[in-house]
């Protein structure tokens, strides 16, 4: 195109045309996946909706009573449960790189490659 031509781009014809109008009605009706996906991406949200609406809901003195009996308890109990997970994993998987650096064993390859699977 010239600078300054009020010429519009040519819409494709042929075979290229037809390709395209292949595409669009697959773009318009919903996969089968994309429904499982949305449907398990909703349960899993499901319980922090309902938690994000209790917590601005007006008050019935829930958070009072579990503050006064059992919330210390859970709250130290998963923070000492942090905690060894992280020292556990931490020394989990400092040894298994250390061991794939440092020595040759049949099987490296799959090893080295599962020691990736949870990042």
């Amino acid at each position: 195109m010239q600078a300054g031509s009020n010429s519009y781009p040519i819409p494709p014809s042929g075979p290229v045309a037809a390709a395209h109008d292949k595409r669009r009605p697959a773009l318009r009706q919903p996969s089968l996946f994309f429904i499982l996906t949305a449907l398990l991406a909703l349960i899993v949200a499901l319980p922090v909706f309902t938690v994000i609406s209790f917590l601005f809901s007006p008050s019935t003195d829930t958070w009072q009573h579990l503050a006064d009996t059992v919330l210390s308890d859970y709250v130290s109990n998963s923070l000492l449960l942090m905690l060894g997970v992280t020292i556990g994993a931490g020394s989990m998987g400092v040894t298994m790189a250390w061991l794939v650096s440092m020595y040759e064993f049949p099987g490296r390859g799959l090893f080295t490659w599962s020691l990736l699977l949870p990042l």
